[in-house]
């Protein structure tokens, strides 16, 4: 072990030695830089030359998905099935991306999206009034479960 540890130190003080006639040459630093700087292009020459060619994708043809379009999976269920209700409006949220959190109540005009909940509970009701829509639901809701028609009839005992 200390053998090696004596080798290694002399290698590394002495640096690189090159024999010669009168015995080892030790070139200078920036010598040895220079011939490490040459070798170092050469080889990213090398290596850009190997890469210049551009990578393509192989071509599998166009996408066709499995389902058709307009084929809905599942079983369209609610008051009315397969109804989507949506509502958009811009000035309901006004955070600016970068400041403290997007949900704080702070950038939520809270008016606006009460707005946009009950249009859309309307809408999915099919009521013009918000207190009918939410009427409509649950009576929809109850007397559609099974478990709530069970609970409800005159046979059961509670």
């Amino acid at each position: 072990m200390r053998s090696r540890h004596c080798l290694l130190s002399e290698f590394v003080r002495h640096g690189i030695r090159v024999p010669s006639r009168q015995g080892f040459y030790a070139p200078k630093p920036p010598a040895v830089a220079g011939v490490c700087l040459v070798i170092g292009l050469a080889c990213a020459l090398v290596v850009i030359r190997q890469n210049e060619a551009p990578a393509r994708a192989e071509d599998t043809g166009t996408f066709t998905p499995s389902d058709g379009p307009n084929q809905p999976l599942g079983t369209a269920r609610g008051i009315n099935p397969g109804r989507v209700a949506w509502s958009y409006d811009l000035g309901a949220c006004n955070w600016n991306g970068t400041s403290d959190y997007w949900f704080s109540s702070k950038f939520n005009d809270q008016v606006k999206i009460t707005k946009m909940m009950n249009n859309v509970i309307c809408s999915v009701a099919g009521q013009s009034a918000v207190s009918n829509a939410w009427d409509t639901l649950f009576k929809y809701k109850n007397g559609g479960n099974a478990y709530a028609r069970a609970k409800r009839s005159p046979s059961s005992s509670t």
